[in-house]
């Protein structure tokens, strides 16, 4: 936003969540902010990110029912290591992508010397399951966002593959014998999209069908995720903000 800091229509709040879309005659006609304030526009754009935006609508009542979403799900394969891995810029230098789906993720340490507050483990491999073959649900239970992530499968030959690895003679100047697990927790890659897909709920420029004056610009809207979707979702914005100039 800085670029555009200075200009006369843009008025940027910090601090300021929005709990409710404000809807009248059918229409979203602004938000309502956890201070109680009102604001008002033609037009409201989410960008809350999947699950923000899900929790925005379903607690608004603009959607009903539930929605579906999809994940990246992740199983790591957590090993101890005979000395400690030299420091490193980024969590994820490298991936490997198997021939079913299968994305091999070689962390470069344990995650927690990534990403504060996350108490430190082990070093580990990731193995991320890249083509859901369902969907899961989100839901309103009347207070917060309910959500059901779909299973994982599909990924047991690999996980098996990144045991067998980092288990053998190769690596066992780096690994210590008899320390390779598979984390019993299934976990996720925040990788949330897919629960208002572009051509199902929304159209080319992420505005809602059946809501006039809603439009969501985020993971909602993509109907398909191969890989880490960062790069797609603002591209995405870029191209529809470019449209909407």
């Amino acid at each position: 936003l800085l670029p555009a800091i200075e200009r006369s229509s843009l008025q940027l709040r910090a601090e300021s969540r929005a709990t409710i879309l404000l809807v009248e005659n059918g229409q979203v006609v602004g938000v309502r902010l956890d201070s109680g304030e009102e604001l008002r526009a033609g037009e409201v754009i989410v960008c809350a990110g999947t699950l923000g935006t899900t929790e925005l609508l379903l607690a608004s009542g603009v959607v009903g029912g539930s929605l579906p979403v999809y994940e990246h799900r992740e199983v790591l394969v957590r090993y101890a290591g005979r000395e400690p891995a030299p420091r490193s810029a980024v969590l994820l230098p490298s991936v490997v992508h198997t021939a079913e789906g299968a994305e091999i993720r070689c962390y470069a340490d344990d995650l927690a010397q990534f990403i504060p507050e996350v108490p430190a483990s082990m070093p580990a491999i990731g193995v991320g399951q890249m083509r859901p073959a369902q969907s899961g649900r989100l839901g309103w239970d009347g207070s917060r966002l309910a959500i059901e992530l779909a299973p994982i499968d599909s990924v047991g030959g690999a996980v098996d593959q990144v045991v067998e690895a980092l288990s053998s003679t190769a690596l066992a100047r780096f690994v210590i014998d008899g320390s390779v697990r598979v984390d019993p927790i299934v976990g996720t890659s925040q990788h949330a999209w897919g629960s208002l897909a572009m051509g199902e709920r929304t159209d080319w420029l992420g505005a809602v069908d059946g809501v006039p004056g809603l439009r969501v610009i985020d993971g909602s809207i993509l109907p398909n995720v191969s890989s880490g979707p960062h790069a797609t979702i603002m591209m995405a914005a870029v191209v529809i903000s470019d449209a909407l100039a």
